[in-house]
């Protein structure tokens, strides 16, 4: 398996014989990371400006590494005071998250639900069923035009036996529709006159 060390700009790296970060096949390891500043200048006093410098570090690292930020699954920080706390989680704080978040909160939830709802009073069941169906092609349709992210091939196959079985439904659906008739004049929807009900 393919091996490479990211070296960076700590003193104690050829003391302590670590590397910044280590890539092993697709996957980054980084090495704990201490708010040194690269160009020899003192450490900042704030957490919050300790915590921003180490993930600096961290993400110019990863950027060697052929990664970014947005590839990280886990972080662990360490801090000598939990008041301090506020502070570095603050530091952590992206964009990326954040509107990805504002994203699932309006079209997720808000935009998606009342269209839902809509669906509930405007079509027949069968057709709102197949609403929860095509939502992750669109998840999977975004990802790839504005992030550029790259679908496997069984992604794609999942994707096309998703599309087939909601053209399916909605094609066999269409041919047996039941033709209904207007309840008769003066007779009160439900009554055994009303052949509509």
């Amino acid at each position: 398996m393919q091996r490479r060390l990211i070296s960076g700009h700590s003193p104690f790296e050829p003391v302590a014989g670590f590397s910044r970060a280590v890539l092993v096949g697709s996957t980054v390891h980084v090495a704990g990371t201490a708010p040194i500043p690269p160009d020899g200048s003192p450490t900042p006093e704030g957490a919050y400006e300790q915590a921003r410098l180490c993930l600096a570090i961290i993400a110019e690292a990863l950027g060697r590494a052929g990664s970014s930020v947005e590839d990280v699954v886990r972080t662990r920080m360490f801090i000598t005071d939990a008041a301090h706390w506020g502070d570095v989680s603050r530091a952590d704080l992206q964009a990326g998250p954040v509107l990805a978040w504002a994203y699932l909160a309006v079209f997720g939830s808000v935009i998606g639900f009342s269209a839902y709802a809509w669906l509930l009073h405007h079509a027949p069941i069968s057709r709102v069923v197949t609403h929860q169906y095509v939502n992750p092609l669109v998840a999977i349709g975004l990802g790839a035009l504005f992030l550029g992210e790259r679908p496997a091939p069984a992604t794609l196959v999942g994707a096309a036996v998703i599309l087939a079985a909601v053209v399916v439904t909605l094609r066999s659906e269409a041919g047996t529709a039941v033709p209904t008739t207007e309840p008769a004049a003066g007779v009160p929807p439900g009554t055994p006159a009303d052949r509509s009900a």
